[in-house]
């Protein structure tokens, strides 16, 4: 019999193979032997059934037993893709944030060179004006020196003809 994986303990050969004494009073023997020989062909149907069943089991094991294992190894693959993934992104995100601050502080120091080259031309520019508005000075007492001299006063401008000569000056500026 088969008995949720055990072995069948009677095979047909058994069956076939069956002798009985024969006793007083006891059954027929040809009914016995025609019954044996249904019973044998039903229980060889059903042997062979049962091994054809029993093989098909295996394989339908063997072949679960494969997609569990594939559908480990896809489950595993998964939690490494997925902790590459966010590993990645993580990076990502770290690196954009490193980019940025330091296209921050290159901005800012690029900024505060700027301001600083702008501070020292703007210096050098006051300096320019201030040199131009001597020269301009020193060039205007040097044309009334010239003309006092072409008139005849030989006299050298003092601390007051410097002021007459600022006051020629700014009138000049604002008829330039």
């Amino acid at each position: 019999m088969f008995d949720g994986g055990m072995e069948m303990a009677i095979t047909p050969l058994d069956i076939q193979n069956a002798e009985f004494k024969v006793a007083f009073r006891g059954y027929g023997q040809s009914e016995v032997d025609s019954f044996l020989n249904k019973v044998l062909i039903d229980y060889e149907k059903i042997y062979k059934e049962n091994q054809v069943i029993k093989e098909e089991l295996k394989k339908i094991e063997d072949d679960i037993g494969k997609y569990k294992s594939i559908e480990n190894n896809l489950s595993a693959t998964l939690v490494i893709a997925q902790k590459t993934a966010n590993d990645l992104k993580e990076n990502a995100t770290k690196e954009a944030g490193l980019i940025i601050q330091e296209a921050e502080l290159k901005s800012q120091k690029i900024i505060e060179e700027t301001q600083k080259k702008v501070h020292i031309k703007e210096e050098e520019l006051q300096e320019l004006i201030n040199q131009f508005k001597s020269y301009k000075l020193k060039i205007l007492t040097f044309l009334e020196t010239q003309y006092r001299m072409v008139k005849g006063d030989y006299s050298i401008p003092q601390d007051n003809d410097e002021a007459k000569a600022t006051d020629v000056l700014t009138n000049q500026e604002k008829v330039d």
